[in-house]
């Protein structure tokens, strides 16, 4: 759940919340863990990819609060915040 410390924490799918796999978005510390999820569940945070700031990160675009991009293989992928897994 976004916070005023945390406003990008959430869950997050990749083109549409319909989507199976997404990215979940939680507070560390003063970071964020970025977690990939499947229907089998999530990457334990910090082990999928490092924590983050996100603002300012060059692996991440902030579009607005509910849209991100997150680069990957094969460049930056949209991701939208979804209200649940």
């Amino acid at each position: 759940m976004p916070t005023e410390a945390h406003p990008y924490a959430g869950f997050w799918k990749e083109g549409s919340c319909a989507a199976e796999f997404g990215l979940a978005i939680a507070p560390a510390d003063e970071r964020y863990s970025v977690s990939f999820c499947g229907p089998g569940g999530c990457f334990a945070p910090g082990t999928y990819r490092p924590n983050t700031k996100l603002v300012d990160d060059q692996q991440y675009r902030i579009i607005d609060n509910d849209t991100i991009e997150v680069t990957g293989v094969d460049g930056f992928a949209r991701y939208v915040r979804c209200s649940s897994r």
